[in-house]
């Protein structure tokens, strides 16, 4: 296995204690940021198959 060292200083925070201390608004974010980027995709794959249809 790997370790992993720290030089003095350094501190391991709790990832779960951050995950759950997460900003309404911050989530909200990420949320519409992934409907977006979703949507993007969606757009870009009917674009190519529009454009195959005119070859």
């Amino acid at each position: 296995m790997f370790k992993i060292s720290c030089e003095k200083g350094c501190q391991t925070p709790d990832k779960q204690s951050e995950i759950i201390s997460i900003d309404i608004k911050e989530l909200l974010f990420i949320v519409l940021s992934g409907f977006a980027t979703g949507a993007s995709w969606l757009c870009f794959y009917r674009a190519l198959l529009l454009k195959s249809e005119r070859s």
